[in-house]
């Protein structure tokens, strides 16, 4: 399960790789909606970290077609099964790797 603890801990862990917005933690406006859209808009990488539970999630769905739509690089970790640790550290690894393939 994701937490709003092991999210903060993933952002203290890729901070230094660029700009995060974490919609769980950063999200405080009237309309979420729009404000992911805004964040998307801006945004180089795209990861999502892929749970049984996202698969329920009309929400999720609008991100990632949104996201998808605006062409935004998309990393995809499936961390249903995987500790905290080696979700932190497979996110480090992977948005590394897309930094540097970036155009």
């Amino acid at each position: 399960m994701i937490t709003k603890s092991f999210l903060s801990s993933l952002e203290e862990k890729i901070s230094n790789l660029g700009d995060v917005y974490i919609d769980m933690l950063h999200n405080d406006s009237n309309d979420k909606q729009e404000r992911v859209k805004n964040e998307l808009q801006a945004a180089d990488i795209f990861l999502l970290l892929s749970t049984s539970s996202i698969k329920k999630s009309p929400w999720v769905a609008w991100e990632i077609n949104k996201a998808n739509s605006m062409n935004v690089h998309k990393i995809t970790i499936d961390a249903t099964d995987l500790s905290t640790c080696l979700i932190i550290e497979k996110s480090r690894e992977f948005l590394i790797k897309a930094i540097y393939d970036l155009p």
